[in-house]
């Protein structure tokens, strides 16, 4: 009689065993049809009133972000619309923004748009990867769109971030997105930062013209040394010394004569400032990429005149 007992508990172990198995294998079908618009006629024609898979949240919510991340929007949407499926499921906050953070890098702008718009008040924005993510998906609607979305969530620093980033990967048609929203972008967040080499020439070239155009639109000087070093400049005007201004050296008892300059105590002077100060070239550029103004009596802005001494 046990013997009979134990082969029916077995019998019924084996039955519960396949039963699983074939479960499993239907559902990591379903998943990796997950990005075929007509899965949906699998999905509610066969199982979706099976309670045995969708009572399970967790295959509901790995189908779900298959679904957004391989962009079908068809099946998200049908989920989403089905209070008994999807709604029941009880998610974290950190869920909707994780999986958001993952589409930005592979899905399409329509379902990123349709996603954010269905559940923007559970997502937190001020989490920078939506953006840096973006920067990897090769739609530049998706970039704009989330660089849209989150213009009241970032600070300027912050965006300073995102252009540098896009700077260092080559992300031309990005650093001119950002550049349109904030074209008033302070262009010396540049200066020192390296480059990744680039197997395609052409991408680098571009965009180092374009950067040295917009900064001398903004007067200031792009240019790349030989280890991919960008080095940003702000550029200062330097005149020719005119008969009125050493008439007025003259009456001051300054000299035109050039000698050690003061701030790097090594070169030269060069460069003398309409209020009689004389430093070496290099040295007043450095000065002037933090404040136009002269380093010794800090006379500033529209006042300060920078002339060449001759030599």
């Amino acid at each position: 009689m046990n013997k009979i007992i134990n082969n029916i508990v077995n019998i019924q172990y084996l039955k519960f065993y396949i039963i699983n198995i074939i479960i499993l294998m239907i559902k990591n079908t379903i998943l990796l049809l997950s990005n075929i618009r007509y899965t949906n006629y699998i999905v509610t024609k066969y199982f979706l009133n099976n309670q045995i898979l969708f009572d399970d949240n967790q295959f509901i919510k790995q189908l779900f972000i298959s679904y957004c991340i391989n962009s079908n929007q068809m099946m998200a949407e049908y989920l989403c619309g089905n209070n008994s499926i999807l709604d029941n499921c009880l998610f974290d906050s950190t869920y909707y923004s994780d999986t958001l953070i993952t589409m930005c890098k592979n899905s399409s702008y329509q379902i990123i748009k349709w996603y954010y718009e269905k559940f923007s008040r559970l997502i937190d924005l001020s989490n920078m990867s939506y953006i840096f993510e973006s920067t990897k998906n090769q739609n530049t609607d998706v970039f704009k769109y989330v660089l849209f979305v989150s213009k009241n969530f970032y600070s300027q620093n912050q965006y300073e971030k995102i252009f540098i980033h896009c700077v260092k990967n080559f992300n031309i048609q990005y650093i001119k997105l950002i550049y349109q929203e904030f074209p008033n972008i302070n262009f010396m967040i540049l200066n020192g930062i390296s480059l990744h080499n680039s197997l395609d020439i052409y991408t680098p070239t571009n965009m180092f013209m374009w950067l040295k155009e917009i900064g001398n639109e903004h007067n200031y000087e792009v240019k790349v040394e030989l280890d991919n070093t960008l080095v940003v400049n702000k550029k200062i005007n330097i005149y020719q010394i005119d008969k009125d201004l050493i008439e007025k050296f003259n009456k001051l008892g300054t000299n035109m004569i050039s000698e050690e300059c003061i701030i790097c105590l090594n070169k030269q002077t060069n460069i003398i400032t309409n209020c009689g100060h004389k430093f070496c070239q290099d040295c007043i550029k450095s000065w002037c990429n933090k404040i136009i103004s002269c380093p010794t009596c800090r006379n500033s802005d529209t006042n300060i005149k920078f002339y060449l001494i001759k030599t």
